[in-house]
C-alpha cells in the first residue's frame, strides 16, 4: 500500500475503545484492515487493541473523542 508517513508515529494500541466524531478537517487511520477516512460529520468507534496509525489533512482537524475502557465486571 502506498500511504503517506502517518502523522502520529509508529503503530500504537489503546486498551480502550475510542469513539470519534469529526467537526472539521480530515483525518485517516490506518488499521490493518484497511483504512478509515473521516470528514466533517463523519463518525466511527475504533475498538480497543486496534493497531493504527493516522495521517491528519493539509488544513488539520478537530473532533471530540469519548473513550470507554472494557467493564471487567460486565464479563461473560
Amino acid at each position: 500500500m502506498n500511504r503517506p508517513e502517518p502523522d502520529a508515529g509508529p503503530d500504537r494500541e489503546i486498551a480502550a475503545e475510542a469513539r470519534l466524531g469529526q467537526t472539521c478537517g480530515r483525518i485517516v487511520f490506518h488499521t490493518a484492515d484497511g483504512d478509515i477516512e473521516l470528514g466533517p460529520g463523519n463518525k466511527m468507534v475504533l475498538p480497543p487493541y486496534t493497531a493504527h496509525t493516522a495521517t491528519v489533512g493539509a488544513k488539520g482537524m478537530r473532533c471530540i473523542e469519548a473513550s470507554r475502557r472494557p467493564d471487567s465486571s460486565q464479563a461473560e
